[in-house]
C-alpha cells in the first residue's frame, strides 16, 4: 500500500500542476496539423523509460524549486505561451524520476512536444 501511494502521488500532484499543460496538449493534438506524430514519439518515450527498471537517482528538491519557479511563472505570466511553459514542466519531471541522466530521453520529450 505504501509503495503505491509512494508512485501514485507525485503522479497526481504532477498532473495536477501541469492540468493546463495536458489540456492544451490534447487540443493541439485534435487541430488537424502534425502534431499526433508527436504522440507517437511519446509513447516511444514511454516505452523506453518502462523498458528501463534500473532505478535512476532522482532531485526532488531541485524539481519541486523548478515546481515553484513554474507556478510562479503560470501566475505572474499567464499569457505565456503554453510553449515557453513546458520547458520548466519538464525539467522538474527530468530533476524528479532522474531523466536528467538520460538525455536522449529528455531530447525525446521535447520533441514530442506539439509545435
Amino acid at each position: 500500500m505504501r509503495a503505491c501511494l509512494k508512485t501514485a502521488l507525485p503522479v497526481i500532484g504532477f498532473t495536477a500542476a501541469f492540468w493546463p499543460l495536458v489540456m492544451w496538449y490534447f487540443r493541439r493534438l485534435a487541430d488537424g496539423g502534425d502534431e499526433p506524430w508527436g504522440l507517437a514519439i511519446l509513447l516511444f518515450t514511454a516505452c523506453l523509460i518502462w523498458k528501463n527498471k534500473k532505478p535512476l537517482k532522482s532531485r526532488p528538491r531541485i524539481a519541486l524549486g523548478i515546481l515553484i519557479v513554474y507556478a510562479a511563472t503560470v501566475i505572474a505570466l499567464p499569457q505565456l505561451p503554453p510553449m515557453l511553459r513546458c520547458a520548466p514542466a519538464l525539467l522538474a519531471l527530468a530533476f524528479y524520476y532522474g531523466w536528467y541522466q538520460r538525455p536522449g530521453w529528455l531530447a525525446l520529450l521535447s520533441l514530442s512536444l506539439p509545435v
